[in-house]
């Protein structure tokens, strides 16, 4: 017989998670105005609720009542998630206090970086502008000089607080008992701490075969022996002239939905707000908010009339439809969706905008050399996979090393690129405050390396089980996808639902050596 003490606190604890769930809803749509106008309607107030509700003393006894008692597998899960959640705000008041300011400076931050433009030959110019410097400037100092001018956010993002924001993260970790910032952001998140221990090593170990790659590609689309950072776009674009092909962004939906609805998810039905087209104070870079899990989701992105804007829609939709597809009366599970798995579906997605079907609804006519020159744009994409994962590590590294002023971060910066990847400096100061995951999401990039790891996995698995390529049978790996993975994505950490659907331990060794390879 169930102790009657559980079968009385579970549904409480259930309800609190619903309750802390429309905070988090409020906060989300305060959010969301900020990002997309710049306007804040009260982000502190929004978060003060949220810390005062997590802080709440009766709320915290009655989730450690319940967990002190016989449950069902599926409550245990549940009253974990909900401990986990309120449990690091009963540690400690120096903790509560360092959270309100950490909370606060993110905020300051992040609509530094939102309402940033990067400032090229004395005027403000738009991340599509710049995209297009990049990508289709055939004079090399154009490209060098408009990609360096991007840097300007590192210094306005340092005098602003960056540095204190990451000193406050590591004194949070300290009071809540953790080694370091990196171990507490990955236990909060259900990963073991020695994930990353074999990391640095993969790359080393595969550094010459991207020097190789690269030697190559400057040898054959520039005439030079080295490529450097912004070259990149470049040789996309002359690998695949089509990435920056004209199109018409007035009917983006279209493509769009005949994509989604080919592997069984039907957006024209779904609750999906977009805003993306670009603006002054707008954020430049792409988000979903969900408002409501499985009710209300937003996409915000930046196109402009070039086919490469719909990779970032097609992604961003993709965790709409994952979010929207939830139970939205699961709100403990809701709250524990893996960041891997939300990445990899979006990035399975993303990637579709390279697929046959999907250009085929794009570009009229014979497709079959759009998609040869597309396959060449995937495999550049794929050679950055290594360089990915040194900023990544860097990411990292901000929260392990000493650093009192801003060139210690770049020299941070530069000891990582070149002990990982041979890569010595390219200019006297590096890019990296624009990777807005440094300020607003720490310890977040490996998400989306991971993803990608158990994307390629399940469709190398899907290949053995029914002798058909994901992309022969969208409608029956779309079923996979949704109910192996989607739907229970909340009530298993991502390692034990990872060995459940791939049926093996998770390697990145054999995803490296295929990307970088091509």
């Amino acid at each position: 017989m169930k102790d009657p003490q559980c079968m009385t606190n579970i549904p409480k604890v259930h309800e609190i998670a619903k309750e802390f769930e429309r905070l988090q809803n409020f906060w989300g749509q305060v959010l969301w105005a900020q990002y997309t106008t710049g306007l804040d309607f009260g982000l502190d107030d929004a978060q003060k609720k949220r810390r005062e509700f997590l802080s709440d003393k009766g709320h915290f006894k009655t989730i450690c009542d319940a967990r002190d008692t016989d449950l069902s597998p599926d409550d245990r899960r549940a009253v974990d998630i909900v401990y986990n959640t309120f449990g690091e705000y009963h540690l400690s008041d120096r903790a509560n206090t360092l959270r309100t300011e950490i909370d606060a400076l993110v905020s300051k931050l992040s609509d530094i970086n939102n309402k940033h433009r990067t400032e090229y030959l004395g005027r403000e110019i738009s991340s599509t502008e710049w995209g297009r410097l990049v990508t289709e400037s055939e004079d090399r100092e154009v490209r060098k000089s408009a990609f360096l001018a991007r840097r300007n956010i590192n210094r306005r993002l340092f005098d602003a607080g960056f540095l204190k924001l990451i000193e406050l993260r590591k004194e949070f970790a300290a009071a809540t008992g953790s080694t370091d910032f990196v171990t507490y952001s990955l236990e909060k998140d259900e990963l073991e701490p020695g994930l990353f221990d074999t990391w640095k090593d993969e790359i080393r170990s595969r550094k010459h075969i991207l020097a190789d790659r690269k030697r190559e590609l400057a040898q054959r689309h520039l005439g030079t022996e080295e490529l450097k950072p912004w070259d990149m776009a470049l040789i996309k674009n002359k690998a695949c002239a089509y990435n920056s092909a004209k199109v018409d962004m007035a009917e983006f939906q279209k493509p769009l939905a005949k994509t989604f609805r080919a592997y069984g998810f039907d957006i024209e039905k779904m609750n999906l707000t977009y805003d993306v087209f670009p603006r002054k104070n707008k954020s430049e870079w792409g988000y979903n908010f969900t408002l409501k899990t499985g009710v209300d989701s937003r996409v915000l992105a930046n196109v402009d009339d070039r086919f490469s804007s719909y990779w970032v829609l097609l992604h961003e939709t993709a965790h709409g439809v994952h979010f929207l597809g939830l139970d939205p009366e699961e709100s403990a599970y809701n709250s524990a969706v893996s960041g891997i798995v939300a990445e990899g579906f979006a990035n399975f997605f993303g990637d579709l905008a390279y697929s046959r079907e999907f250009l085929g609804a794009v570009f009229p006519g014979d497709v079959e050399p759009i998609v040869r020159s597309f396959e060449e744009v995937k495999r550049i994409t794929d050679m950055r996979t290594l360089s990915s994962l040194a900023t990544t590590i860097f990411d990292h590294e901000l929260y392990r090393a000493k650093l009192t002023t801003l060139d210690d971060i770049h020299e941070l910066y530069w000891k990582t690129e070149f002990d990982l990847l041979g890569e010595k400096p390219y200019a006297d100061e590096p890019l990296w405050a624009h990777v807005i995951h440094h300020t607003s999401a720490p310890i977040y990039l490996h998400n989306y390396f991971l993803g990608d790891v158990m994307c390629e996995n399940m469709k190398d698995l899907f290949h053995r089980r029914t002798g058909s390529a994901a992309s022969a049978s969208p409608l029956q790996f779309g079923t996979f996808w949704k109910e192996r993975v989607l739907k229970p994505s909340g009530r298993y950490s991502f390692l034990d639902l990872y060995e459940k659907v791939c049926e093996e331990k998770l390697s990145i060794s054999k995803y490296l050596d295929k990307s970088i390879r091509g």
